[in-house]
């Protein structure tokens, strides 16, 4: 390996209080900074511009993190007061999972009503083994 291959790890950056109010000040009033504004916190909080943008990212993969753990809390909320409940944890736009839900109790539903009528049984189960009645 040459000199070139072998990047040197950069050490982790320790954010002063100060550094971290401003940076976070920032991001609740802008989750993307545009390179004026990155250039201007720079020089403001003594930090390259890449430490910004570093930090940026950092604090955006959070918010999502947060952000999308509170809607699939609500969404399990919601969901299990309207009497879904799921083995496993729902998604926040799983509408696969609900579609695949719903028609499974469709399914249900209907093949309870025709287990219970006897002239719809009948012919469900000649349909079923491709006999015409």
């Amino acid at each position: 390996m040459t000199e070139r291959d072998v990047r040197k790890k950069r050490p982790r950056t320790a954010f002063t209080a100060n550094q971290i109010k401003t940076l976070e000040n920032e991001f609740e009033k802008n989750k993307y900074l545009s390179v004026s504004k990155r250039l201007q916190l720079s020089k403001e909080l003594d930090l390259s511009e890449t430490q910004i943008k570093i930090w940026f990212q950092n604090r955006r993969t959070k918010w999502k993190r947060k952000y999308t753990t509170d809607l699939e809390s609500m969404a399990q909320q919601y969901y299990h007061s309207m009497g879904i409940h799921s083995a496993r944890p729902l998604f926040v736009g799983d509408r696969l999972w609900l579609f695949n839900q719903i028609n499974h109790s469709l399914q249900n539903q209907t093949n309870h009503f025709i287990d219970n009528n006897p002239t719809l049984s009948a012919s469900h189960q000649n349909r079923d083994n491709n006999t015409v009645l």
